[in-house]
């Protein structure tokens, strides 16, 4: 959506100001869904979504403005077409927590080092 990776996480720790909003960088992208995308970013477990339902459900809440479409289709539709298209069934479920899990580990060892 904004063709900008964020902010390592141990840059986001050392100075909170180095994660640009989604919406600076593109102004298309809805409100809430720069919200809930901000919401996944924090850095604490304890502040992200709890689950997937519950990121998909913040993507979803609110009308869209015909003006933030992109190529005619709402950016909050398209993450949770491509969420579905990874999780459709429970093993594809636990794989995608199972490779969020191993990235947020990887993470946390890069703050050690």
């Amino acid at each position: 959506m904004t063709n900008t990776p964020p902010a390592e996480a141990k840059s986001r720790f050392l100075q909170p100001n180095a994660l640009r909003a989604p919406r600076e960088i593109n102004h298309a992208i809805p409100s809430r869904v720069e919200r809930a995308l901000l919401w996944a970013l924090s850095l604490h477990p304890d502040e992200r979504p709890p689950d997937a339902h519950t990121f998909r459900e913040a993507l979803h809440s609110g009308p869209i403005a015909p003006s933030l479409l992109v190529d005619g289709a709402d950016v909050g539709a398209r993450l949770s077409d491509l969420w579905a298209e990874i999780t459709h069934s429970p093993l594809d479920r636990l794989l995608a927590a199972a490779a969020a899990l191993a990235t947020m580990l990887a993470l946390l060892a890069s703050y050690a080092s």
